[in-house]
């Protein structure tokens, strides 16, 4: 039996309460909008429906069997018993809401659910699988007065773009049709005609991610086409004049006006999981928001994180959102095998998308390329060397502290640079706070987590470590490459453990607290003229030249510009809570 569960964390902070989602649910609101005509789809996404998800050939025998549902589920374990260690394709997908249902009576054209006895999924869900050579799926005389389509999918590597994933109408060349399709530059594009007389197409400036899935949304109203990938903005284009809508066709994964396709149609490449044909203007946002719901395709704000309410950061990096309002990727990361790089974003609750990113790398590793900074600032830190790239897959597998995603330095020379930071944090007498979410796996040599520092001249610096002796440190050189100050915890880290350190410095002294403990130094103070910086490191120290490189994990790091020794408390019961660290 399968369980799912949703556990809501409730952190509070004075009048402030921030809710922290770290288990995921298929949760799933049914019969979300009325007006649907067309609902093809591996979870049942109307609840009254009774009839079967799929019908299935296998490919030993070419028998053929319904398939249904566990729940709200498809039924996975009929599926396997029915297919076995063969192959299995898709004859029928059926339509929810009766009637018209997606078919394909060619053997060679039908779309795979099961591959040598392995269920087809995509991040962990069901998928149909389309060669790109000649699958389809077509349904016969759909009526449509307006159009909104939404379809999940995923597009295939190593094929040529300008596929087509949804197509409706078009059973003459001066016919009604819309389309929605990757164009050559592997954009989402949808269009919509009446023949040459009355045409537009717009394109929406996002690149879709080979193997990710993606949700893609196209609406029609007569006169003007809107298209739009996952959270991005719609782009819109008029009409040249309302268009004629009547009965017409809909084929999936090609350009068919009927199931005798030819090879020149532009077969999709792909999965798709979800198709979804309003013949009303409907309320978008809705249905969007249902279907990342289930799928988790990508973080919407829908909830709060720490930077909504301790806001105004220098810079911040981590592996889940920690803004309702930074919609971009969390990192951008480097697979072994062949160096293809892919952006990894939040899925729906704000968690890193493992499933996606390990879609991506398989079972080679993963080398982090960019931790884009989710502070308003864009301060992003890079890292365009691969050999100096931190790691966050090994051999397929994700690495991890406190059971989150975290990213590994290897403590010889992974490293991240960023610019811009140290620009707003000039030296001691100007405040600034720091939070990181650290594992060292050594203890044997001193491993910088963050340094403030120049390359030329004197080599001032700021830096905060785990040093040599065990013990978080602190230290600052000023212009003249004078030490002006250094301390060290009162308390010592242990190899492999986590710890969540914070470091704020109120202009004349320099505070540090281990899993908010205050581990203060006696003699700590310090009060230096401005410092010239203008480096940002993390993992390693920067001078004239990098040295103490860190070996271990960094999860999450937190920069603010002030002492914000006010909302310390805060912050860090926050970072705890979602990291389980003390």
């Amino acid at each position: 039996m399968r369980f799912t569960f949703v556990i809501l964390l409730f952190c509070c902070f004075g009048a402030d309460a921030q809710m922290i989602i770290k288990a995921h649910a298929n949760y799933i609101p049914l019969n979300i909008e009325t007006g649907i005509n067309a609902s093809f789809s591996i979870r049942k996404v109307v609840s009254g429906y009774s009839g079967s998800a799929i019908r299935v050939r296998r490919s030993n025998d070419n028998t053929e069997q319904d398939i249904g549902w566990v729940g709200t589920e498809l039924d996975t374990a009929s599926l396997k018993t029915f297919v076995g260690a063969n192959s299995g394709f898709v004859t029928t997908w059926y339509n929810q809401n009766g009637g018209n249902n997606a078919t394909q009576s060619t053997a060679a054209n039908q779309p795979r659910i099961v591959n040598a006895g392995t269920v087809e999924r995509l991040s962990g869900k069901v998928t149909l699988f389309f060669d790109g050579i000649n699958d389809n799926m077509y349904v016969s005389s759909f009526n449509n007065t307006k159009v909104s389509a939404f379809v999940v999918f995923a597009r295939q590597t190593g094929i040529s773009l300008g596929r087509t994933i949804l197509r409706k109408g078009r059973t003459s060349n001066t016919s009604f049709e819309f389309v929605l399709r990757t164009d050559a530059s592997n954009y989402l594009e949808g269009g919509a005609s009446t023949g040459a007389s009355s045409t537009s197409s717009n394109t929406n400036p996002n690149t879709i991610n080979a193997t990710a899935i993606n949700l893609g949304v196209l609406l029609f109203n007569n006169s003007t086409v809107r298209s739009s990938i996952n959270s991005n903005a719609y782009v819109s284009n008029n009409l040249s004049g309302n268009m004629f809508q009547g009965t017409a066709n809909i084929a999936m994964g090609s350009g068919c006006a009927n199931e005798a396709c030819t090879t020149g149609e532009l077969f999709w490449a792909g999965r798709i999981s979800e198709v979804l044909v309003y013949g009303t203007t409907v309320n978008d946002v809705t249905i969007k928001n249902n279907i990342n719901s289930y799928y988790n395709l990508f973080w919407d704000g829908t909830f709060a994180s720490i930077l909504d309410t301790f806001p105004s950061s220098a810079a911040a990096y981590s592996l889940r959102n920690l803004s309702s309002t930074y919609k971009g990727a969390l990192i951008r990361v480097r697979r072994s095998n062949d160096n293809a790089e892919q952006d990894i974003f939040g899925d729906y609750y704000g968690n890193l998308d493992t499933a996606g990113l390990k879609e991506f790398v398989g079972a080679n590793n993963g080398f982090v390329t960019t931790w884009y900074d989710q502070s308003t600032n864009a301060r992003n830190a890079t890292q365009t060397t691969a050999a100096n790239q931190p790691r966050i897959i090994n051999a397929g597998t994700v690495e991890r502290i406190a059971g989150e995603p975290s990213i590994f330095f290897d403590g010889s020379n992974d490293f991240f640079a960023a610019n811009g930071v140290s620009g707003d944090i000039t030296g001691e007498d100007k405040p600034f706070s720091n939070y990181s979410v650290v594992n060292k796996t050594n203890t044997n040599t001193q491993g910088n987590v963050i340094s403030l520092g120049r390359t030329t001249d004197a080599n001032p610096f700021i830096q905060v470590s785990l040093n040599a002796t065990a013990a978080f440190s602190y230290s600052i050189r000023d212009n003249n490459g004078t030490l002006v100050t250094r301390g060290a915890s009162g308390i010592s880290y242990s190899a492999n453990t986590n710890y969540l350190f914070t470091t704020i410095t109120t202009g004349t002294a320099v505070n540090f607290y281990v899993n908010s403990t205050d581990r203060t130094p006696v003699t700590n103070s310090a009060n230096v003229a401005t410092l010239t910086l203008n480096t940002f490191t993390i993992g390693v120290l920067q001078r004239n030249t990098l040295a103490n490189y860190y070996g271990g994990y960094i999860s999450e790091d937190i920069i603010y510009a002030s002492d914000n020794s006010s909302n310390r408390t805060g912050i860090e019961t926050n970072i705890n809570n979602y990291y389980g660290i003390y």
